[in-house]
């Protein structure tokens, strides 16, 4: 494992590297609360046999707290970690010790030492791979990865597995085509769904892969799916591996373009899209299909080891980059419509204001929207004058939870939580 630390400006400030005589990596790293950094991955050189999942926590500096090696006598990875709120960790992968087989995903809970609390693999008798994790908004956990219980003749596709806190399955999902489709990294947005982004080649526009990015609800239902890639023939592989939701509302995608856009043979991909996915150029509407996912489920006894050896090798730094502009899309407006949106009071009972502030005079509309993604109330104004406005309208009859209030003009999109009491 190879862990580099930088500043701001990119300069290295250390490295380190951590491993035994076999041949490890790491392939997730998270700063932790206590400002030092847990990394997950594999080693051969320690643990119970074959290759095993492999965590290292250091301190601020890398120095080596504590390692652990998870598994079987056969093949486990670690793919994913992340620090729970409870001061442990959570990680998935893969292992094909236990479980269905052919390799099935693998969860792993951990106390703030890595000594395990519980463990789960999910899967069929195909070739699963968990790759992301994210603990969600209710304690429980949201695990991206890839199945071969595929929905085409030639999966795999993407699979979305929801838990709760001590990993029991709340549901599990299919999202593709007929062909290969694969999941690098799902994250929890803001209206408590998800967003999960890939590589298509079910959906690509010229025969290859594609970026593929879907927007499901909080129950793993599709509410949007898009596509965004070269479309020149020329055997081009366009690939999300990382998003995130910006403060606008909208996402931040980074990949690869390879024999695709830009210079050379292979490229870093960024896109900006706004909430809809919308980027503006490159980009098609995917047919998602999505089923459930019917996952034999199993609570493994998981071996564990210790061992670790700490390095500090010198670092080579260049630097230099070619950038490409694919588009300036004129139309992805900036959120400028609305200076200041606010709802109150906040909870309500019944009656709720909306006070908002605008740019210029325009039409906007208002949905009340609950958890799971329905529309129960719809509001359309015209001519609503500039500068400040204030809106009353009656909620009574929802039942008590949580919904949000989204409003919207011709190019700017807006969404506030608000929660229903007695």
């Amino acid at each position: 494992m190879y862990l580099i630390k930088l500043t701001a400006t990119g300069d290295t400030m250390w490295t380190r590297t951590y491993g035994g005589i076999g041949y490890e990596w790491g392939s997730f790293v998270q700063q932790t609360s206590d400002g030092g950094y847990i990394i997950i991955g594999q080693t051969p050189a320690f643990g119970a046999g074959g290759f095993d999942a492999y965590l290292v926590k250091t301190d601020a500096t890398g120095n080596l707290s504590w390692t652990k090696t998870y598994g079987g006598t056969g093949l486990e990875v670690g793919s994913a970690v992340q620090q729970t709120t409870d001061g442990g960790y959570i990680f998935t992968g893969e292992i094909d010790t236990y479980g269905a087989g052919g390799g099935d995903f693998y969860l792993v809970k951990t106390d703030s030492t890595g000594i395990v609390v519980w463990t789960k693999t999910f899967g069929t008798p195909g070739t699963e791979a968990g790759v992301t994790i994210k603990q969600t908004t209710d304690g429980g956990y949201i695990i991206g990865g890839t199945s071969e219980n595929s929905l085409g003749p030639l999966g795999p596709d993407m699979c979305l597995i929801k838990t709760n806190d001590v990993g029991d399955t709340l549901w599990t999902k299919l999202y593709g085509g007929p062909m290969i489709d694969e999941c690098y990294e799902v994250i929890q947005t803001t209206d408590g769904g998800y967003m999960i982004c890939g590589k298509s080649f079910s959906f690509s526009a010229a025969g290859d892969y594609d970026a593929y990015i879907v927007k499901t609800n909080s129950l793993g239902i599709v509410q949007w799916s898009k596509t965004y890639g070269s479309s020149t023939g020329n055997s081009s592989n366009d690939i999300a591996y990382s998003v995130s939701q910006t403060n606008d509302g909208g996402y931040i995608v980074a990949g690869e373009s390879l024999f695709g856009f830009g210079v050379g043979l292979k490229n870093a991909y960024l896109l900006k899209t706004d909430w809809l996915g919308n980027s503006g150029c490159n980009e098609g509407i995917a047919a998602t299909i999505t089923s459930m996912y019917a996952p034999f489920v199993s609570s493994p006894p998981t071996l564990t080891s210790l061992g670790g050896v700490i390095t500090y090798p010198a670092t080579i730094l260049n630097s230099g980059t070619i950038q490409t502009n694919l588009c300036f899309t004129s139309s992805i407006t900036k959120n400028t419509s609305f200076e200041n949106f606010n709802t109150f009071p906040n909870p309500f009972t019944s009656t709720v204001t909306l006070e908002i502030n605008l740019s210029e005079k325009q039409n906007i509309g208002i949905a009340i929207v609950d958890v799971f993604g329905n529309v129960v109330r719809n509001f359309s104004l015209d001519n609503i004058n500039q500068n400040e406005n204030k809106i009353t309208f009656d909620l009574s009859e929802l039942n008590n939870g949580i919904y949000f209030c989204e409003i919207k003009s011709n190019t700017t999109a807006l969404k506030y939580k608000m929660i229903k009491i007695q």
